[in-house]
């Protein structure tokens, strides 16, 4: 049984104060060097009263309210060198650096599935990194776990969510289990003078790669290589266990 990894996506959530969600426009971006000026739409923009949002056909997309700006690039097969949503963040925040800062989220998403041995994604919490503790065994059926953990890192505090998940092929039809972690490297700057906020903030944003080549050092290390080994001897019916509902479209 082998384990495919999958970076997914990355997103760059700022919260700030009293935000005019209204900047987040086509003219705007292109104005003022955000975005490249041949940077094609996905779809049409679009504004409300209570947020605004914008996607390209590169993956990108930004949606912001009058509290946070969110910036999502969907990363498929691209390489670190060809991901450009923490660049497009540093842009806008250098276009307003007298913004009111309060802290930074940068969340890496990936998922992982296993080919040989599917039903292993569906209970992958449950009987695989819990070792089918007595606790799991109450009930009718295997019971659903999400995992939730906290890392300290050098670089910051890591939150980390593990979930089981379903993700539909590209018939539409077939469901496949999958396995998410969903990253959190949060950054707080009420603690820094309103005059220094936007310098720190660039500097959490400069390391974008570097918290991605940790949170995948994480997972393939520390949850998946032991994973990696071929299931000789172990009884894969013990494994099986009810699909759970589609969570992912």
């Amino acid at each position: 049984m082998y384990s495919l990894f999958s970076l997914h996506e990355l997103s760059i959530v700022l919260l700030i104060r009293n935000h005019n969600h209204t900047l987040l426009n086509w003219d705007f971006l292109k104005c003022t060097g955000i975005v490249p000026q041949d940077w094609q739409l996905a779809s049409e923009p679009i504004s409300t009263q209570n947020f605004s949002q914008i996607a390209f056909q590169n993956g990108l997309r930004i949606v912001a309210d009058n509290s946070k700006i969110i910036f999502t690039e969907t990363i498929g097969e691209k390489s670190l060198v060809d991901i450009v949503v923490a660049q497009i963040a540093k842009f806008y925040t250098q276009i307003l650096p007298y913004a009111e800062y309060q802290a930074l989220g940068l969340n890496p998403e990936a998922f992982v599935t296993f080919p040989e041995h599917p039903e292993i994604a569906q209970n992958y919490l449950s009987k695989t990194l819990f070792f089918s503790q007595p606790w799991l065994e109450f009930g009718n059926t295997t019971p659903r776990v999400d995992l939730n953990i906290s890392y300290t890192l050098d670089q910051g505090t890591l939150n980390l969510k593990v979930a089981q998940q379903f993700i539909k092929q590209e018939d539409g039809e077939t469901m496949t289990p999958i396995v998410v972690y969903s990253g959190n490297f949060e950054y707080m700057f009420e603690q820094f003078l309103p005059a220094e906020r936007s310098a720190i903030l660039w500097n959490y944003l400069e390391q974008w790669q570097l918290n991605v080549e940790t949170f995948n050092h994480l997972i393939k290390n520390q949850f998946l290589q032991g994973l990696n080994t071929p299931l000789s001897g172990v009884d894969t019916d013990t494994l099986m266990g009810l699909p759970m509902e589609m969570l992912m479209q």
